[in-house]
Formats: structure tokens, C-alpha cells, sequence
């Protein structure tokens, strides 16, 4: 990868993507970190998924205080 995409980490051949759960959001969500597979090896790829994966969360998480009335299994 030319430039490093935060919250994007290689493991093996394999991209993930990782972010951590604002402490505001732990008890309401039950996770600290948000862990998952890009699905693929190539690090153009994995920069384009892993900013659209990054700004769906950041906006979800600034959501959420809309949306407390939810329970865990809801969201």
C-alpha cells in the first residue's frame, strides 16, 4: 500500500479492517472493537473498502446518540 489507510491492517495476504467502539457505545452495542475481513489481497482494494467501511461506522456511531431509544439487538 502506497500511503497507510488507518484502521486498515494486513495479516498475511489478507487485508482486515479494525475499529474501536467509542466508550459512550460499549454497553448499548456489547463491543469494544469492530473486527473484520476486507475479503481480499490487493491494497488498492483494501483502501477503497476500508474507507467506505471507516465512514459508514463513523457516521453510525455519531447516529447513535438518535438513535438510544434502540436495543442492542435492533441495531
Amino acid at each position: 500500500m502506497p500511503r497507510s489507510v488507518s484502521r486498515v491492517v494486513r495479516r498475511g495476504d489478507t487485508f482486515y479492517f479494525r475499529i474501536a467502539v467509542p466508550r459512550a457505545h460499549h454497553g448499548l452495542i456489547r463491543l469494544r472493537e469492530v473486527k473484520v475481513s476486507l475479503r481480499t489481497c490487493d491494497p488498492v482494494e483494501a483502501r477503497l473498502r476500508g474507507r467506505l467501511l471507516s465512514n459508514a461506522l463513523d457516521v453510525w456511531f455519531r447516529d447513535m446518540k438518535r438513535m438510544a431509544h434502540l436495543t442492542a439487538d435492533v441495531l
